[in-house]
């Protein structure tokens, strides 16, 4: 495939979406897990992909769209946690990660129960797991959610704006002390649009 004209298709689309001054577009980035020197993991995929305070990972592609956009939220955001971890791994004998959506807190949790006092939550075991797909969380957003401001879009402590939340995951007494143990691919789709 051209990749001019993939990239004049892409615009042309844009310029279609941006008649009410807004265009929705998916955003990707990864964060590493790695343990500390206790064998936990702790981690959150935040909503928010600025790179910023409050943000957990960064999306190559956001900056160019907060220079042309004033404002953002999330629509969605689609965490896939991937094991770095031999089959045969020591991990496979401790507790299992637990993966949870947290619609308020931007913090990784602490303790296994922050994340299982949770609706929807998934328990995997990273040394069991040789599929290479690893398990997938997805979370929609209220379609009322407002908008915060580009530069600091999840300022607003609470689920009501922007790019609230995120997906965590936490395990304790793994084997693998200070190492990396898996990858989380983040995907989200966000709406950005002119305040005019």
């Amino acid at each position: 495939m051209n990749p001019d004209k993939t990239l004049l298709s892409r615009v042309a689309f844009e310029r279609k979406l941006n008649t009410d001054n807004s265009i929705r577009v998916p955003l990707a980035g990864t964060i590493a897990l790695v343990t500390d020197g206790s064998g936990t993991l702790s981690a959150i995929a935040t909503c928010d992909p600025s790179g910023g305070s409050g943000s957990s990972w960064t999306s190559d592609e956001y900056t160019a769209y907060q220079d042309r956009y004033s404002l953002v939220r999330c629509l969605a955001l689609r965490c896939t946690f991937t094991s770095v971890l031999a089959n045969d791994s020591k991990t496979g004998d401790s507790a299992p990660a637990v993966i949870a959506w947290n619609l308020i807190s931007q913090s990784a949790p602490t303790a296994y129960q922050s994340v299982i006092d949770n609706v929807k939550i998934i328990s995997w075991n990273m040394a069991s797991d040789t599929s290479n797909k690893g398990v997938t969380m997805y979370k929609a957003h209220n379609s009322d959610l407002g908008y915060l401001p580009t530069t600091a879009p999840s300022a607003v402590s609470g689920p009501y704006a922007g790019c609230p939340g995120g997906i965590g995951i936490y395990a304790s007494g793994l084997a693998n002390l200070s190492a990396r143990v898996g990858t989380i691919l983040v995907v989200g789709l966000y709406e950005f649009r002119s305040k005019s």
